[in-house]
């Protein structure tokens, strides 16, 4: 029944008056709906993955050893699952983006972390040259002007639109050499790491709606 409510209604809180509740509209009853399944989504995937981890591994004097009758195990890391397709959306930018970490990950563990220990150690070594990401990564969750970031703020702003946070965005990032823009006026494209990928920005903000009222966290 709490719950049934905090869907359609919003719990008002002024400090020193007692609680009231706001009844919401269709929309704001929807969007609310979809915020929850996004959250319940979200938290469901975390399990999982803690339980995975904890049934391959337990801790010993706070080392992890492996637990599956004593047989070792590869762990395999896939980090080249990029997708460009024809038409690509904020799905499209979400998963390029976990690549893009990824990489990085890759790249910090195999050659950063290495090169120092060999410093360290004096060995001596040939540089290997590689793409560092980071700047790529700067450019997506950069604070108040990387792609992400601009897209929250886009969704408290009065009016907000996915129009007016291409416009933001472009004029943020215009003098960034890994933003580009296209000949469509609902699009921008990216360099990442594995190519250009265009994004249409229609559906962004509606996508990325998943603020939850305090009534449905609690």
């Amino acid at each position: 029944q709490a719950l049934a409510s905090a869907l359609v209604h919003r719990e008002v809180r002024v400090r020193g008056q007692e609680k009231t509740f706001a009844n919401l509209d269709v929309h704001a009853a929807s969007d609310s709906r979809h915020a929850l399944c996004k959250f319940v989504y979200g938290r469901m995937f975390d399990w999982l993955v803690e339980r995975i981890n904890i049934s391959m591994v337990k801790s010993t004097g706070g080392k992890a050893v492996n637990t599956n009758g004593g047989q070792h195990y590869i762990g395999i890391l896939d980090i080249f699952g990029f997708e460009i397709f024809k038409h690509n959306s904020f799905e499209q930018l979400c998963i390029n983006f976990t690549n893009e970490m990824l990489q990085q990950h890759f790249n910090n563990n195999t050659f950063k972390l290495e090169e120092e220990i060999y410093v360290k150690e004096g060995i001596q070594w040939d540089a290997i040259d590689f793409i560092d990401n980071q700047p790529m990564i700067d450019l997506i969750t950069g604070k108040r002007i990387g792609i992400l970031p601009l897209l929250d703020e886009e969704l408290k702003l009065p009016g907000g639109s996915d129009s007016k946070y291409l416009s933001r965005l472009l004029d943020k990032q215009m003098k960034n050499v890994a933003m580009k823009k296209t000949k469509s006026r609902n699009a921008f494209r990216v360099q990442h790491f594995a190519g250009i990928v265009e994004y249409d920005v229609l559906g962004f903000l509606e996508k990325n709606r998943d603020t939850l009222t305090e009534d449905l966290v609690d």
